[in-house]
């Protein structure tokens, strides 16, 4: 049965025929998978030329089956010889091998779901082996799935000091020891020196011979002296027993570490998943090629599989700031297939966190999701801490005010993370996510109109009815430079995509722009002379995948009827009351929400509108895109924030959001090629177009803005003709801060 498994994954031809053989196949979960593939390995060695299969295809399929047969391992509790003592209750361990057996299968977040209600029932019943047992193999199951991303040093060092709390309070002494080099571990690399005081001072007294390991080890790590740290990386690569079941894993990291101080090796691996990393070191010397693409592809099968499953935007997030030079590289690989290939692999890691928001549009018809309150009671307090954090910051903007508001930030990422796995808990099955879109897909969607898809490496693409082809390309170092600029001046050094587009887009066309990195920052509709909202009807889209299903779902153009309003919650904008009083004016049926009555309640209660308009301040913060943020109306008198995760969650049916309010349009890369922006949620949670600016403008030129452009929606039925319309008649620099979103 082995033999047949390993026989049916070799010829797989894409990750998705490998994703479904892995799936379906127990048996590769088994030792013996490992050494059929030695087996066939060593033939094909044999064979040579007459093999079918060449030997680095065999070991790249080989390589996938150990590595998921080692996550498995590292996600079960440690032998009892040498890890937390005793058996447990049958319960406890029932649920760790829930957890084991959902991570070997890709269910990455079910099994932090499964073990962390363990962990939290362990903590009622106050029993604190079994808390010890499920923070430990919580610590070991990020380590082993989702570590090096950005935060997950910071959870492994939240479980591993939670699990030498629990074992410290049960008396279990080998407990602790695992979980005490844990701790050390994380400490080092987080450079906590006194964290790693703590956890090696405590180390030490308990096991002597791993104490002192754990010393020489960050001594040579902290050393200036590259001969000082060659000996003592030497001395614990000789010494690694001492770690007992660690010994494998730290002899290896220390001949990285030997490998890159001695010049054989550009990194020591730290960046990425070690076989993944080395693997595209090698390509980086060897350049891109077919085959380097084919084993690409095979690297990146696990990820692939957790992504499959991934339901929250956490994981997501974590696996493209681990993956995304992979995919880039493989986009090089795949280019002698043509460009549409390049840019399926590029839409495989575009914004793919909105894809389990975008399965809620054809959810709860308006209002916020049902669910919700249950689901996020937890993220919700921490919702009202934020709000006062931020009132704190906004009245006093000091650097003590700042710390404390990105350091309530931080908690409520911990909150939110907490409240995923609350809601996943219970989940019995695999749930598979939303898959990225095929290219060919959205080219049947397209009609005359095209996609400018900008991507790695520095390329613009054109994606049409007719096919995909390069018609440009772009230095991505330049692009922060060129959006302050354009922020400070309302120019920029950049070529107009105007005349790009000329030969080989109609004029009058929809043109749908997926911008890279920083250029969610440049109001791309309005560079150049001419500008490329001039000829076209131009719009910008986080990812193919989202413009696919806004396409599928396209209503007939009809006159929108209802409209909903809300104005100047604080008191602070003179003339957003009138901004929307006039647009309300525009339509048969309108309902406006000012000052203490322009709350989040009203925006909720607004969902089911044709049209929203939303006039007051934003809230954005560099480096914290997931909670920006527009101020509304609190209680007495106290703003409150309507949070992007509140955004994305609430469902609209509105064919227009209009957002006059400064930043509201600002997108940004948290991670990887993970966009966040209100744009993007409000398109996720329903809307078919939005309008916002992407930095600060003052609220009498909006008004004046907003005065031409309702005419001229309702007349025309396009935002796109409205926008340039308005843009023109106000003509004013400062306009081109505002751009579509979605729908043109």
């Amino acid at each position: 049965e082995t033999v047949y498994a390993v026989s049916a994954l070799i010829p797989a031809p894409d990750p998705a025929a490998a994703i479904r053989v892995l799936e379906e196949s127990p048996e590769l979960l088994r030792p013996a998978a490992v050494d059929v593939f030695d087996a066939i390995i060593a033939d094909a060695e044999a064979l040579g030329e007459d093999a079918p299969y060449d030997v680095a295809h065999l070991r790249a399929k080989r390589d996938v089956v150990s590595n998921r047969l080692e996550r498995a391992t590292e996600a079960a509790p440690p032998a009892a010889e040498d890890g937390p003592a005793g058996s447990g209750t049958a319960e406890d361990v029932a649920e760790i091998e829930r957890a084991t057996a959902l991570a070997a299968s890709g269910q990455v977040e079910q099994a932090l779901a499964v073990l962390t209600g363990a962990a939290a029932r362990a903590r009622a019943a106050d029993d604190p082996a079994a808390e010890g047992r499920a923070e430990y193999a919580l610590h070991e199951l990020v380590f082993g799935t989702l570590w090096p991303a950005p935060g997950t040093q910071e959870q492994m060092a939240q479980h591993a000091d939670a699990a030498v709390t629990a074992f410290g309070r049960a008396g279990d002494h080998l407990g602790l020891a695992a979980s005490l080099r844990r701790l050390a571990a994380v400490a080092l690399d987080l450079g906590d020196t006194g964290m790693f005081q703590s956890a090696w001072l405590r180390l030490i007294s308990l096991d002597p011979l791993a104490g002192v390991w754990w010393f020489t080890y960050a001594s040579a790590v902290g050393s200036d002296d590259p001969e000082l740290s060659r000996a003592q990386l030497l001395w614990c690569a000789d010494n690694a027993a001492r770690l007992g079941s660690d010994a494998d894993r730290f002899h290896a990291v220390c001949q990285n570490k030997l490998a890159f101080l001695e010049s054989r090796a550009v990194s020591d691996g730290s960046g990425l998943p070690p076989e993944i990393g080395a693997l595209l070191v090698e390509i980086a010397q060897e350049g891109p090629s077919a085959e380097n693409g084919r084993r690409l592809e095979d690297a990146l099968v696990p990820v692939e599989i957790m992504r499959a499953h991934a339901q929250t935007d956490t994981v997501q997030h974590a696996l493209s700031a681990l993956c995304t030079p992979v995919y880039e590289m493989l986009s090089s690989c795949v280019a002698g297939d043509g460009p549409e290939a390049s840019v399926g692999v590029l839409e495989r890691n575009t914004a793919r966190s909105l894809l389990a928001h975008i399965g809620g549009r054809n959810g709860t018809p308006s209002g916020e999701d049902e669910a919700a309150p249950r689901r996020y009671s937890a993220e919700g307090e921490a919702r009202h801490v934020l709000d006062g954090l931020l009132a704190g910051y906004l009245a006093e903007p000091t650097q003590q005010h700042l710390d404390l508001l990105t350091s309530g930030f931080s908690q409520a990422r911990r909150a939110k993370r907490q409240a995923e796995h609350q809601a996943l808990r219970d989940v019995s099955g695999p749930l598979p996510a939303e898959a990225p879109v095929r290219v060919d897909r959205v080219r049947e969607l397209l009609g005359d109109d095209a996609v400018v898809f900008c991507g790695a490496p520095g390329t613009i693409f054109l994606v049409s009815r007719e096919g995909s082809r390069i018609i440009g390309s772009f230095e991505r170092d330049d692009l922060a430079a060129v959006a302050a600029s354009f922020r400070r001046t309302g120019t920029g050094p950049v070529d107009a995509l105007a005349a790009l587009l000329a030969d080989h887009v109609p004029h009058g066309a929809r043109i749908f722009l997926v911008p890279d990195g920083d250029m969610w920052k440049i109001p791309l509709a309005s560079l150049g002379e001419p500008r490329l909202s001039d000829h076209y009807q131009v719009a910008s889209v986080p990812s193919l995948s989202v413009l696919a299903t806004l396409l599928g779902e396209e209503p007939v153009r009809g006159r929108p009827t209802a409209f909903a309003g809300l104005a100047d919650p604080d008191g602070s904008l003179p003339h957003a009351r009138g901004e929307v009083d006039r647009a309300a004016a525009c339509f048969a049926e309108a309902t406006i929400h000012s000052g203490p009555q322009a709350s989040p309640a009203a925006y909720r209660g607004a969902a089911a509108a044709d049209v929203i308009h939303l006039a007051c301040h934003g809230f954005h913060l560099p480096g914290y895109p997931d909670f920006t943020g527009l101020r509304l109306a609190g209680r007495a008198g106290t703003p409150a924030m309507l949070w992007y995760d509140e955004i994305a969650r609430t469902r609209l049916t509105a064919s227009l959001v209009v957002l006059g309010a400064c930043h509201a349009g600002t997108g940004a890369v948290l991670s990887g090629a993970e966009y966040v922006g209100l744009p993007g949620a409000l398109l996720v949670a329903g809307a078919t177009t939005v309008l916002a600016p992407l930095w600060e403008v003052d609220d009498e030129l909006t008004a004046r803005l907003m005065d031409c452009f309702y005419p001229a929606y309702l007349e025309t039925g396009s935002a796109a003709l409205a926008l340039r319309h308005a843009q023109y008649t106000v003509n004013d620099a400062r306009c081109a801060a505002f751009q579509l979103f979605g729908l043109p």
